[in-house]
């Protein structure tokens, strides 16, 4: 499960009304189609053993549903069903999955990704890429491919961010955002680091609160946080692993990611991860590696999510337990 970042040029048509056409002559187990989804036409459906996704690219390619078969593991707002915006304004609900991209100062983000039609979509034999125009102010644009494998167990998701301008390489950190649906028992455990400025491997931010306090809790050398803040919180957390796990039960959503013991990491106190703790959900938010662009270069941050199944003498109300198996399943999978 070892995925890697990388620099390169960047190939797809961005800033190109691109139509959406089938790949001619490819046969897959994975049954690709275009549906009206939540009021928007246009969407595109990734189906194979009892897996469905749903990628929305009127609103910025975004994931809305991902559903292994117990129901779909983001969290739905039904405020935002039909509502689409130009390109540049500021409206960010929380719901699905979305993508920021942070300059090295953290005030040179592209502002709001998440809510506006990406003009080029292109049928993949498993999947689909949707790409979008090239921002005015920071002259990026992005590209999402999401590629489902054969027997619905695994989604390959990558963002690639390429630069089309300027004369002087500007910095540049992939800050992604899933908004998991947390059923009440379900939690997401998350393998910490200590360091100097994360002595417990993770730390409170926003100026806010954690409360109840036991919707964060470290097991070990795992930290344990369940939904039900009553106003939200805001953590950072560093890494040891380049995992994220969700448990539902028996099941378990694990996201799998690049963690470049030499990157550089220069938002929030060299986070690897952030996390907003809400009502009902949990928002899980993998930081890329920063990496510097010039014209023409990209850079790729790739996760992968798997569905799981927790094997009978794994205790799923046994956080320590749980996540010492998955530790084991993405050591042995990068081998």
């Amino acid at each position: 499960m070892k995925h890697v970042a990388h620099r390169g040029p960047h190939l797809a048509a961005c800033g190109l009304l691109a139509i959406a056409v089938a790949v001619a002559g490819c046969s897959s187990p994975v049954a690709v189609a275009t549906i009206g989804h939540r009021g928007l036409e246009g969407c595109v459906e990734l189906r194979a053993g009892g897996t469905r996704v749903v990628v929305a690219p009127s609103w910025a390619g975004r994931l809305s549903v991902l559903d292994f078969g117990w129901g779909n593991v983001l969290a739905h707002d039904p405020k935002v069903d039909g509502k689409v915006v130009e390109p540049e304004v500021a409206w960010a609900p929380w719901d699905g999955n979305a993508t920021d991209v942070l300059g090295s100062d953290g005030r040179h983000q592209w502002p709001r990704l998440w809510l506006h039609p990406w003009p080029a979509v292109e049928f993949l034999p498993g999947g689909v890429e949707v790409t979008s125009t090239v921002n005015r102010e920071t002259q990026l644009s992005l590209t999402k491919r999401y590629e489902l494998s054969p027997d619905g167990r695994a989604l390959t998701y990558a963002v690639t961010v390429a630069c089309h301008g300027g004369r002087r390489a500007q910095a540049w950190t992939v800050w992604e955002r899933a908004m998991m649906a947390m059923p009440e028992g379900s939690y997401a455990i998350v393998p910490v680091a200590r360091s100097k400025a994360f002595p417990d491997g993770w730390r409170v931010q926003e100026k806010s609160v954690v409360d109840p306090p036991d919707r964060a809790v470290a097991h070990g050398e795992f930290l344990v946080l369940r939904a039900g803040t009553k106003k939200g919180a805001g953590l950072a957390a560093r890494l040891r692993a380049g995992w994220l796990g969700v448990v539902r039960g028996r099941h378990v959503l694990l996201m799998t990611f690049p963690l470049e013991e030499s990157g550089h990491h220069t938002h929030h106190g060299g986070a690897h991860a952030l996390f907003w703790l809400a009502e009902g959900a949990i928002e899980m938010e993998p930081l890329s590696a920063e990496d510097r662009l010039r014209h023409l270069e990209s850079l790729t941050f790739t996760q992968v999510w798997h569905a799981l199944d927790l094997p009978d003498d794994v205790p799923s109300d046994s956080p320590a337990a749980v996540g010492a198996w998955l530790d084991a399943q993405t050591l042995s999978a990068a081998r």
